[in-house]
């Protein structure tokens, strides 16, 4: 079998060994098979270069070279013209060589977790391209060609250093999911509007002021991410929102909280706290919102839920795992429509446990404990 874990050792001891000055580069014949690989893992090998002889590989699909030491990489990538599928995630890459505008038929680019500052023009070649992964990284703008990504439904920028987006953003058509959370955006650009595919768009831990109002353009939007503090009397979402996910990041929680009840058509809520170990008593207001189903209050460090969550009757799925809770509230019997709920991984003793399933409603389909 080609691709098999010996011959990916084999490649690796390869490109390890190639002594650049064989130019260009090729395989000993008794490696000879490796022309052949469609897919090559070379992830978690501390690799601190990669060698240019990478492009004996032409028939390479899908590369793998997350977890190593990468600062760079070698132009010749770019002749891998059959690669579909990059992975580069955690390395130390500060830049990219135009040569990646060569991978004609790339479909996914993840660099999740590198130091890039900056990206080439040429990325705006990748026609075929539909997922591209860039979070985690020093990014303070993106070129005006990456617009030329037509095909692009993904797009994640978590965690970088962008002030604004460019206008040609508005180019891609296919856009489903934009990932914005923790940079520096003040506004978003008018061409959002032409987003007509966007479904999901998360904006945490920006600069905004309130909810931009060219989001009310977009028919298809429906899981919107912001912070609490851009809820205002007067804020509009756009009709098709359902999801909605807030971070509890301003002093005045009671007040945001107050406003929600007009949302009428959000389904599900997602509350994210930063340090807060409990919510507040305002929390029962959101009886109000006649629609709201869910209430994701999971992954937070909350050691007591306020007992007015008991007065959001209509809830079906409440999720309140991965938090420092120390006991099952009470309250939550008092949830009648109740269907799913979820107390994974925290600090609930066992007999607690045993007695909150004997006494919740026996058409409960699911109760997660550790």
């Amino acid at each position: 079998m080609i691709n098999s874990s010996e011959n990916y050792q084999r490649a690796f001891e390869f490109l390890r060994d190639y002594v650049p000055n064989n130019q260009p580069p090729s395989l000993p014949h008794a490696l000879g098979e490796l022309k052949q690989l469609s897919e090559l893992y070379l992830s978690d090998r501390m690799l601190e270069e990669l060698s240019p002889a990478i492009s004996a590989f032409q028939k390479l699909e899908r590369l793998s070279l997350s977890g190593n030491q990468l600062r760079q990489l070698p132009e010749t990538i770019g002749k891998l013209s059959r690669l579909n599928h990059l992975y580069l995630d955690n390395n130390k890459l500060t830049s990219l060589p135009s040569s990646i505008g060569s991978l004609s038929r790339l479909k996914s680019l993840t660099l999740l977790d590198n130091s890039l500052e900056s990206l080439p023009e040429e990325m705006g070649d990748l026609a075929e391209l539909e997922l591209l992964s860039l979070s985690q990284n020093a990014l303070s703008a993106l070129p005006n060609e990456i617009g030329g990504l037509s095909k692009l439904s993904q797009l994640y920028l978590h965690n970088n250093r962008l002030v604004a987006l460019p206008e040609t953003i508005g180019r891609m058509h296919s856009f489903s999911t934009l990932e914005l959370n923790d940079n520096k955006l003040e506004r978003l650009p008018q061409s959002i509007e032409n987003l007509s595919s966007l479904s999901s768009l998360s904006l945490i831990g920006n600069q905004f002021r309130s909810v931009p109002e060219v989001l009310l353009q977009l028919e298809k939007l429906a899981y919107l991410s912001m912070d609490i503090s851009c809820i205002t009397a007067s804020t509009v979402l756009p009709r098709s929102v359902s999801h909605l996910c807030l971070s509890l990041d301003t002093d005045n929680i009671d007040q945001a909280l107050r406003c929600l009840e007009k949302f009428a058509g959000v389904r599900s809520l997602a509350l994210k706290t930063h340090n807060m170990e409990t919510l507040p008593p305002a929390i029962g207001l959101l009886k109000n919102m006649p629609n709201l189903e869910e209430l994701d209050l999971s992954f937070n460090k909350l050691k007591k839920v306020p007992p007015e969550i008991g007065e959001i009757t209509q809830l079906k799925r409440l999720h309140l795992n991965d938090n420092q809770l120390t006991e099952a509230p009470s309250e939550i019997l008092n949830l009648k429509q109740l269907k799913e709920i979820n107390l994974y991984s925290n600090n609930i003793p066992e007999e607690q446990q045993r007695k909150l399933c004997d006494q919740l409603d026996a058409e409960l389909g699911i109760i997660l404990f550790d």
